[in-house]
């Protein structure tokens, strides 16, 4: 009986979360519904009271929903009470906090990052220092999520945190207030020779087509420009509604920029620029790479739809997906996919399909062929396909993984912990030494994932365990192998000083000088950026690429 009304109540519950959608489930969905919650009430009860070993109930409800939701797609997430604060903040680029980023070690809280202007910042923590202690609490042995919370808390509050920096034998102590942090979403725009400004963009939180609107105004009531670049790079996405807001910066009043497509198709919503824009005619290119997603590609797509401008970079994520948020009982949230999102032409840049939550490549072959406002061919799914191509994939596929691993950011607190950046970085770069520096760094740790034919080695190795005397006899040839791919990843990092340095120099430049100094002088070794220069440039080469 108890299972029967608990399942009742979630059943009703749910019909209330879901408002009109419930409504038109039939009556086959609605006891389907009622029978599983009926079965799920009842396994849940079970195990709380019998299971061998106590197990928290909220630690069993997490699992079972995490599990559901994963075999849907990796966007649907169930986001818990306590961690709410940390999605909104998100979204709105604020929060009351310290003004750090952090990341999980074995002794605490080791910050990547310090905000500009935040409290950590005016109390002088550093990227590479490790919090240990937040007032009496060790961070040891502690989740992100549960760092997060300790570092947030109340506009004004005080806390002590004991913390350890490389090179210091002694902990250091700090006393500081919480206040309110706002994420910068424009931290670096500049003008660039040939009078091109230049705009880095970081994420589509709130105000972000108000900030870039504002800050192309202040450029071009000091001098007259010649193009403008937005970098989206990097750039994951964020609010729809600040995508259409950018995009209305370049673009005309009441152009559709974008639609939303739910289950039913009374529901689609179709979202137009609302306001006068501040340039509409100004040449314009839109850097991508491909972590370009969602909010980015939405821009970028409905710039090359509309022949706005000129896309600039490698292929872009491929996130045509759209998700909004549910209130649940006692303050969790359930972040769900809704709708796909089409740009003008009519397009979905969705790249994935998702079977029981597996994602599946959609083939090239199954793209179709849609058209620009003036007639050129595009494409869906896949993401947006820039319409100048920088690409050096050995390299992409090697800065990819040196920038997952921790490597480039360890080399930067060990160089700093030895030397003092000049104020004027004009003439700093980094030498030979630093090099063979980061690849004694890089011996020492192993930092890379191993290739697929080094993993492929170690499981014939494995296997060869079993054999006894015919492991002893290829013992030489295994060795000599294993020499010969080390070798190999080695000369791969070679052959890439330059551009490694400029990682290292621009790693560097961010944590002491933090991340305006070091998008700034990221700019002097952008080969990506060079061809929107040489681009913006050459009018007739611009014009011919926006022409079917």
């Amino acid at each position: 009986m108890f299972a029967i009304q608990s399942a009742k109540k979630l059943f009703f519950a749910f019909l209330i979360l879901g408002g009109g959608m419930a409504l038109a489930t039939t009556l086959t969905d609605e006891f389907e519904i009622a029978k599983n919650l009926e079965l799920y009430s009842n396994v849940f009860r079970e195990l709380n009271t019998y299971y061998v070993d106590e197990v928290p109930p909220e630690d069993l409800m997490k699992s079972g929903l995490d599990a559901m939701l994963k075999s849907l797609d990796p966007y649907t997430t169930y986001i818990p009470a306590e961690e709410v604060a940390r999605f909104r903040s998100s979204i709105t680029g604020s929060y009351a906090g310290i003004g750090t980023r952090v990341r999980v070690t074995a002794s605490g809280g080791l910050i990547t990052a310090v905000y500009p202007k935040g409290p950590a910042h005016k109390a002088g923590l550093m990227a590479g220092d490790t919090l240990l202690f937040i007032d009496e609490v060790s961070l040891k042995g502690k989740a992100l999520s549960e760092i997060s919370q300790e570092l947030r808390g109340k506009m004004g509050q005080a806390m002590q945190l004991t913390v350890h920096r490389p090179g210091q034998s002694k902990k250091l102590r700090f006393s500081l207030r919480r206040q309110n942090i706002l994420i910068n979403n424009l931290p670096h725009y500049e003008v660039l020779p040939g009078k091109i400004a230049y705009f880095s963009l970081s994420t589509f939180s709130e105000k972000a087509g108000q900030h870039l609107g504002e800050a192309l105004e202040a450029l071009q009531e000091k001098e007259k420009l010649n193009g403008v670049i937005l970098d989206l790079r990097g750039n994951t996405g964020g609010l729809l509604s600040e995508a259409v807001n950018v995009i209305n910066v370049f673009v005309p009043r009441g152009r559709e920029v974008v639609s939303i497509q739910g289950r039913e198709k009374s529901q689609q919503q179709i979202f137009r620029t609302l306001n006068m824009p501040i340039d509409s005619s100004i040449a314009l290119a839109v850097l991508i790479n491909e972590r370009s997603a969602s909010a980015s590609e939405i821009v970028a797509g409905a710039i090359q739809d509309l022949d706005r401008g000129v896309i600039v970079g490698q292929r872009s994520f491929g996130k045509g997906l759209v998700q909004n948020t549910v209130d649940l009982p006692h303050g969790a949230k359930i972040k769900l996919t809704t709708a796909r999102y089409y740009i003008p032409s009519g397009r979905c840049i969705q790249s994935l399909e998702y079977e029981n939550g597996a994602p599946k490549v959609i083939a090239d072959s199954l793209r179709q062929v849609f058209s620009t406002l003036a007639g050129r061919k595009v494409y869906d799914g896949g993401g947006i396909r820039p319409d100048l191509v920088h690409e050096n994939q050995e390299w992409l596929s090697l800065k990819k993984q040196l920038l997952a691993s921790p490597a480039i950011f360890d080399f930067g607190v060990a160089y700093r912990s030895q030397h003092k950046l000049p104020e004027d970085l004009d003439n700093w770069s980094l030498q030979a030494k630093d090099f063979d520096d980061f690849m004694a760094l890089m011996d020492k740790n192993a930092y890379l994932k191993k290739s697929k034919t080094a993993l492929a080695l170690e499981q014939f190795e494995q296997k060869l365990d079993q054999e006894g005397a015919l492991k002893i006899a290829l013992d030489k040839e295994l060795k000599a192998l294993e020499k010969g791919l080390r070798s190999q990843e080695r000369n791969k990092l070679l052959a890439a000083k330059d551009k490694i340095l400029s990682l290292l120099e621009v790693e560097i430049v961010g944590q002491e000088k933090l991340r305006a100094a070091a998008i700034a002088h990221s700019l002097k070794a952008d080969h990506c950026l060079d061809m929107a220069l040489e681009l913006l440039g050459k009018k007739k080469k611009y014009q011919r690429l926006l022409m079917p």
